[in-house]
């Protein structure tokens, strides 16, 4: 107040310096009185202050949704760098602190609907917050509930342990917690050769050959002088090598053997021509792994678990008693468990990248980080599998008790409703669905390499050894006849 009436009195000097008259001490007292009452109605207002006043109280009761503020008023902001919310440093802001993202907007929106202004500060810790063993709170709960901030712009989950200490704004979102991993190197399947016919269709083509030879042996004629046997087999032989494009050696003379002969040939025709048609599609295929796909997975895979330290996942970890999260919970005792710390985005993502990690976060955080990094490295080297758990709802935290939660919650219904927080979030992970639906095989041309074929190697390999074994056991029964 000094300094401006200081300033004050130089610039009215200054003034009579210019119009080269003398200023009266008359005119420096009306001046500084006019000053002091500018200066009393610029005075900032705190929300407690604010607060101090029945007509305030009275309105923000009656009609919270349409409340301004009647006289400026500051409200002190907790926020910090996280799934909805940028914080970044502005020395031109109060606090040297600015916010940007959905939360942002959504605070840019109150302030101006409620007529406030706002100073931003950052949790010490820069967590959400954690319940201490004497019952106090760190992070934005602990500044919020202890009063040393008005609000927590943090959308955090709605546990009954945080409703206890401080008082939740309307839903913003339902969010739910997801498995996000790095996808493997693409491989080439030795045994890809089988898969253009599904083990149906196989089954189904091996059973048909068994009934057309079946029907021949049955209907038709054997060859004077030949054995059942041996006929009986050089008629499998010749009906297998016809799914294999091999030439017949073996004249039919009865109509129901052609027939049948016919039939088969035009099957196998088929068969053979589908097989080699998706055979060339499969050899140029590869697939990319992506072996995680449930909790189920996590556990009994040898997979390290990223998260993040004082969330409410965390917290449900360290009181649940049975089930599958009893099991997850116990990794923290196998050193299968790593925390990540704030600020450091890309040490997860490399990790993770790497195969031999997993983070367990909210869907909205690993669709924030797969944009951010794609951003970065234009890589898509991540996959969210289908599975979710622990679903909420979340929003930003409020004192316990404050008289503008309903003027708050108004705002946020109007933001909600109108679809305008679901926007902005669409636009703050704008490279997110890009990687959303990456396929899991990918197409390459290149020249088959040994893998590629060492699947049918190694069966024409089996095949000459059993050959082998059974001319040696024709041998060995010659012998014996003999």
């Amino acid at each position: 107040m000094v300094e401006l009436l200081y300033w004050i009195k130089t610039k009215i000097q200054d003034f009579g310096d210019l119009l080269e008259e003398p200023v009266q001490p008359i005119h420096i007292a009306k001046f500084a009185t006019a000053a002091v009452n500018i200066a009393t109605r610029m005075k900032v207002l705190t929300l407690k202050e604010a607060l101090a006043n029945p007509e305030i109280l009275k309105e923000l009761e009656q009609n919270p949704g349409t409340f301004k503020f009647p006289e400026p008023v500051d409200l002190v902001v907790t926020s910090r760098t996280g799934k909805y919310a940028t914080v970044l440093q502005d020395p031109a802001s109060p606090g040297g602190l600015r916010v940007e993202g959905p939360l942002g907007n959504l605070l840019e929106y109150m302030a101006s609907s409620m007529n406030f202004s706002y100073t931003l500060i950052m949790p010490p810790d820069r967590g959400i917050g954690s319940q201490l063993p004497n019952g106090t709170w760190t992070g934005i709960v602990g500044q919020v509930s202890e009063k040393v901030a008005d609000i927590g712009l943090e959308s955090m989950k709605m546990i009954p342990k945080r409703i206890e200490v401080v008082d939740f704004g309307d839903i913003l979102s339902y969010v739910y917690m997801k498995i996000l991993a790095g996808k493997g190197h693409p491989k080439l399947n030795p045994m890809g050769f089988l898969y253009p016919l599904s083990p149906l269709v196989w089954a189904g083509l091996f059973g048909a050959l068994l009934c057309v030879w079946a029907a021949t042996v049955v209907l038709g004629s054997r060859p004077q002088g030949s054995r059942r046997e041996a006929w009986a087999a050089a008629l499998f032989y010749i009906y297998f090598g016809v799914v294999v494009q091999q030439a017949m050696a073996m004249k039919f003379i009865r109509g129901a053997e052609k027939l049948l002969i016919g039939s088969w040939m035009l099957v196998a025709m088929v068969m053979a021509w589908s097989y080699s048609c998706n055979l060339v599609s499969l050899l140029a295929a590869r697939q990319v792994p992506q072996p995680i796909q449930s909790l189920r997975d996590v556990i009994d895979s040898d997979v390290k678990v990223i998260t993040s330290r004082f969330t409410a996942f965390t917290h449900m970890l360290d009181h649940v008693e049975s089930g599958i999260f009893k099991e997850l919970s116990d990794l923290r005792l196998k050193n299968r468990w790593v925390y990540s710390k704030y600020g450091e985005a890309d040490k997860p993502m490399e990790l993770t990248r790497q195969g031999d990690h997993v983070q367990l976060t909210l869907d909205i955080s690993a669709k924030q980080s797969v944009s951010d990094y794609f951003t970065k490295t234009g890589l898509c080297d991540f996959y969210l599998p289908r599975e979710t758990f622990l679903p909420g709802p979340t929003s930003i935290v409020l004192q316990k008790g404050t008289p503008i939660l309903q003027a708050v919650n108004h705002r946020i219904r109007r933001v909600v409703y109108a679809g305008l927080f679901d926007y902005w979030v669409s636009q703050s992970t704008v490279n997110a669905s890009v990687c959303e639906k990456t396929p899991s095989t990918i197409t390459v041309m290149e020249p088959l390499s040994f893998t590629a074929v060492s699947g049918m190697l190694a069966m024409w390999a089996c095949g000459m050894a059993l050959s082998l074994i059974t001319f040696c056991v024709e041998l060995a029964l010659a012998k014996v006849t003999q």
